[in-house]
């Protein structure tokens, strides 16, 4: 079976996430969008009711 990104991607650090994120959202349009941001998003706490 052949690996995806995601394959990967679902093994990196939160610091490295966020950093991967960034890259892909500059990738696509050259939006710079500080790691900072995604790093908030992806530590954000979640509650299932």
């Amino acid at each position: 079976m052949a690996r995806q990104y995601y394959d990967d991607f679902s093994k990196l650090t939160l610091d490295k996430m966020s950093q991967s994120i960034s890259d892909m959202t500059y990738q696509y349009k050259e939006t710079r969008v500080p790691k900072k941001h995604y790093k908030e998003m992806l530590s954000k706490v979640t509650r299932k009711l």
